[in-house]
C-alpha cells in the first residue's frame, strides 16, 4: 500500500514473522489502541495495530506479531511519539 508521508510516497506492507529484522537503523513506531474505558480507567487499552517506518519503507504490525517484531529488532533504536499513552 502506498502512503503519503510528507513529501514522499512510501510503501507499507504487513510485517510477517519470516521477515525477521527489517530495520537495521533507527525507526519510528506508532501504535493504535482500543478506547480508554472511563468506567474502569485502571485497565490498559488493548494494542490494536502498529506502524513502523524508517523514512523509506514501512510495516504494519498486528497484535499477534508485535512480540516477535520487537524481539527481531532488539537493540535497534526505536522512536515513539506519546508512547506513554499508547
Amino acid at each position: 500500500m502506498q502512503i503519503d508521508v510528507g513529501d514522499t510516497m512510501a510503501e507499507f506492507r504487513p510485517w510477517r514473522v519470516r521477515d525477521g529484522r527489517v530495520f537495521t537503523g533507527e525507526f519510528a513506531m506508532d501504535t493504535e489502541t482500543s478506547a480508554i474505558d472511563h468506567e474502569r480507567p485502571w485497565l490498559t487499552p488493548a494494542y490494536v495495530l502498529g506502524a513502523a517506518f524508517d523514512g523509506a519503507v514501512g510495516f504494519f504490525v498486528p497484535r499477534d506479531r508485535i512480540l516477535e517484531f520487537l524481539a527481531a529488532h532488539d537493540g535497534v533504536p526505536m522512536v515513539m511519539h506519546n508512547a506513554a499513552f499508547d
